[in-house]
């Protein structure tokens, strides 16, 4: 099962506020992506890569260019925790670091 952190789906939703804006077409093809590559987190909670900036295996990101989705794998299900694009430093989302740095 897949959840969704407040968070992040208040920062999906900027995102994507921000992108119908100039693009409506390639903003709602994301928008198809995005939701796909969650399902599909609930079914492969270890795809995608492991991050360098977080040190808990269990906090993976998968690519939905050019955006990364940031998850956490728990025990029964997985919680996207952050949606941030590919260039940006995870240091800038302290309150990640303390969500997967918790005992979920």
């Amino acid at each position: 099962m897949t959840v969704w952190a407040d968070a992040a789906r208040a920062n999906v939703r900027k995102l994507f506020a921000r992108m119908v804006e100039e693009r409506p077409l390639a903003a709602q093809a994301w928008i198809r992506r995005l939701e796909a590559a969650a399902e599909r987190l609930g079914m492969f909670p270890y795809s995608g890569h492991t991050l360098h900036e977080v040190p808990r295996l269990a906090t993976r990101e998968t690519l939905v260019e050019p955006y990364r989705l940031i998850h956490f794998v728990g025990d029964e299900q997985v919680t996207i925790i952050n949606v941030c694009h590919t260039r940006e430093s995870l240091t800038e989302y302290p309150e990640m670091f303390e969500a997967a740095m918790g005992d979920g």
